[in-house]
């Protein structure tokens, strides 16, 4: 709770707080990602006033945020905290806001996915800090993809990142 608050009072609707200037920043993100990410543990831990803030924050900002992510933004942590936490807190709670986010951020993400099922390193393109293609990248997109195909009925989000496992056999 004391985290939380300190986020609340210092970072609102920013990526991160930096702890020791007490100043909120956006980095190559600019969608509240800490925010989005501390979801799933503000439902386990109880704290449901703080998390109806943050529901509430995320239902009116965080749509014109996806519709502007960064190309320099990274599609890998993109999925794993930001997609990964919005269906962790539409599984957690069985809110549909979470779900109705998630999909939106998920088709951004599937723009960037190639034919092959390869994604790049960030929303711009290009290849991660070794500057080589990483498997982590396109075999990341799995989990969330398939879960939210899963929950849906819509298999568009998974059949483009499972040709992935094709591109791999092939080579």
């Amino acid at each position: 709770q004391h985290a939380w608050a300190g986020y609340r009072k210092y970072a609102w609707g920013k990526d991160e707080l930096h702890p020791v200037s007490g100043k909120g920043v956006d980095k190559k993100f600019a969608h509240a990602v800490t925010m989005v990410d501390s979801l799933d543990t503000l439902w386990i831990v109880g704290l449901r006033q703080e998390f109806d803030e943050a529901r509430d924050w995320l239902a009116r900002e965080l749509p014109g945020r996806i519709s502007r992510i960064a190309r320099g933004a990274s599609l890998f942590e993109t999925c794993i905290r930001s997609l990964g936490g919005l269906l962790s807190a539409y599984d957690l709670s069985g809110e549909v806001v979470f779900l109705d986010l998630a999909k939106q951020l998920a088709t951004k993400i599937n723009e960037k996915v190639a034919a092959t099922g390869v994604a790049p390193y960030t929303f711009g393109g290009g290849l991660g800090g070794s500057r080589c293609r990483s498997l982590a990248e396109s075999g990341t997109l799995q989990l969330e993809m398939r879960y939210l195909s899963f929950v849906t009925g819509d298999a568009s989000y998974r059949e483009k990142t499972d040709r992935f496992y094709d591109t791999l056999q092939q080579k």
